[in-house]
């Protein structure tokens, strides 16, 4: 009997055949079992989760495959996902919450345990599926936008934490990835939330749905801007203008979208809170492209070629969007500020040029 228990058996093929005869019932009961017997499914799917996850700790230390250990605990959690029309919204929600919270536990308190990164990734990753899900359990449309959003920032700041004190770890990388596809999804769900409508039309959402719109763009802007800024930290050359072009095009755009939901939800829905919207939002085009040329002025090489090139990019598309869309949809005042603006900043920054031009010259003439 004692050989049985010698580290150097490998029981992977077991635990993965005790894993399943569990499971599948589970499963099955998916189908077969009727929300009257939500109660006995919420103990055996709980019950089949923790064996899992114990049986792991376990034979991890003694196992030449942890990766396929952890995966195979990972699979357990899969019932869970169809447990709404068993549980009902609000029980499946907590209980894939309270799954995700206890996965993650796992994978943070995981290195004193001696935890082998690879099962603290898979376990990570599948307690942020889970949490997505989870939510997705209980929300939808705009509601479950706004929940996205709040975990993208949440692990975007876990990583730019991580990467500042350097308590990340191992597990760093993977937070940042978690966090900017979580980013993404978010980026995606306001667009199937109303987001492109509502720059073209007053009425196209409610009033509430208007307001979860602007949370969720402000928090999916702020998990933007620090993804970017975590990204940035230790890369260089034309990956870091990689990583500043793709985060700066996606941040104008949910600027583009904040401004316009902010005009049209101060303006009650009115034609003249959308014009506003989008003369504001041209001015930040300009600003951000502006910005970016004064930053170029302080680089060299490649870099400041990208970093030129983006900016009037976006200086050209803000021309653009002036000349093309704000100067037939907008009248009165609002055309007027934005023509106004527009062209103080652009004249404001040919001065800046012609002075940086004449101070190079001047210091090509002193070093001869």
């Amino acid at each position: 009997m004692g050989n049985f228990l010698e580290p150097r058996h490998n029981w992977t093929a077991m635990f993965i055949t005790n894993t399943a005869v569990g499971t599948l019932p589970v499963l099955y009961g998916l189908v077969a079992w009727s929300s009257d017997d939500r109660w006995f499914f919420l103990i055996a799917a709980s019950l089949n989760v923790v064996l899992a996850i114990v049986s792991v700790l376990v034979l991890m230390r003694s196992s030449t495959r942890p990766v396929i250990l952890a995966l195979t605990s990972s699979a357990t959690v899969f019932p869970m996902f169809g447990a709404v029309h068993i549980t009902g919204g609000p029980l499946a929600s907590t209980l894939l919450g309270v799954t995700a919270a206890i996965l993650l536990a796992l994978a943070v308190a995981g290195r004193p345990l001696d935890v082998p990164v690879p099962v603290r990734v898979v376990w990570l990753a599948t307690s942020a599926v889970t949490a997505l899900v989870a939510c997705a359990s209980i929300l939808e449309g705009a509601g479950l936008a706004v929940a996205v959003a709040g975990i993208a920032v949440v692990t975007a700041c876990a990583a730019a934490v991580g990467k500042v004190s350097g308590t990340g770890g191992d597990l760093n990388l993977t937070v940042a990835v978690i966090g900017t596809i979580a980013t993404g999804i978010s980026l995606a769900g306001t667009l199937l939330s109303g987001a492109v409508p509502q720059l073209l039309f007053a009425d196209a959402l409610p009033t509430g749905d208007q307001a979860l719109m602007l949370i969720t763009e402000v928090l999916t802007l702020a998990a933007i801007v620090v993804l970017a800024w975590s990204w940035a930290q230790g890369a260089g050359g034309e990956q870091l203008q990689a990583i500043w072009t793709v985060g700066t095009v996606a941040a104008l755009w949910q600027v583009t979208l904040l401004c316009v939901g902010l005009g049209a939800l101060i303006g009650g829905g009115s034609d003249a809170g959308i014009r506003g919207g989008h003369a504001a939002a041209t001015i930040v085009w300009v600003l951000t492209g502006a910005a970016g040329l004064l930053w170029a002025r302080r680089q060299r090489g490649s870099a400041r070629t990208v970093t030129l090139s983006v900016s009037l990019s976006i200086i050209g598309a803000a021309v653009a969007k002036l000349f093309l869309f704000d100067l037939a949809t907008l009248d009165g005042v609002f055309r007027v500020i934005a023509f106004i603006v527009v062209g103080l900043l652009l004249l404001s920054l040919g001065v800046a040029y012609a002075q940086s031009l004449n101070s190079d010259d001047d210091r090509s003439v002193a070093q001869r």
